[in-house]
């Protein structure tokens, strides 16, 4: 009867390793997703306007020069890594950058690139607009 308790134990000590393993390889995938999602300029454009203030589409199509279903595709790329909200106004759609989720992936980098000023790549200090 010993034997069996602690053989249930260690079952369900190992699988509690495994739902922590992978959701620890889950929340890799997301940042990974975000950092991938960075690494387009037009998409570091939006979160540059986006930075100041909250914008609709409209907005965003006068200062980036793409067609409008490209700049849909960035917008939703965008919005399913959580780098951007939406919110529905009437007819309209306006979008804001989603201040937590961007500071967040400063966490992930090494030291040497935050002290090196990485960081205000993330907060879209330094992306220069319509460039």
């Amino acid at each position: 009867m010993h034997i069996v308790s602690i053989l249930i134990v260690v079952s369900l000590k190992a699988s509690y390793n495994s739902i922590v393993i992978d959701s620890k390889n889950i929340e890799m995938k997301q940042v990974c997703q975000r950092f991938k999602a960075l690494g387009d300029p037009t998409r570091l454009q939006i979160l540059a306007l986006l930075a100041d203030e909250k914008r609709c589409v409209c907005d965003l199509q006068t200062n980036i020069n793409v067609p409008a279903n490209l700049l849909s595709h960035h917008l939703k790329v965008l919005r399913d890594t959580g780098l951007v909200e939406a919110t529905k106004r009437g007819r309209w759609i306006d979008y804001s950058l989603n201040r937590p989720t961007v500071a967040s992936l400063k966490e992930y980098l090494p030291p040497s690139l935050e002290q090196a000023g990485i960081e205000q790549l993330l907060v879209c200090g330094s992306i220069g607009v319509g460039a």
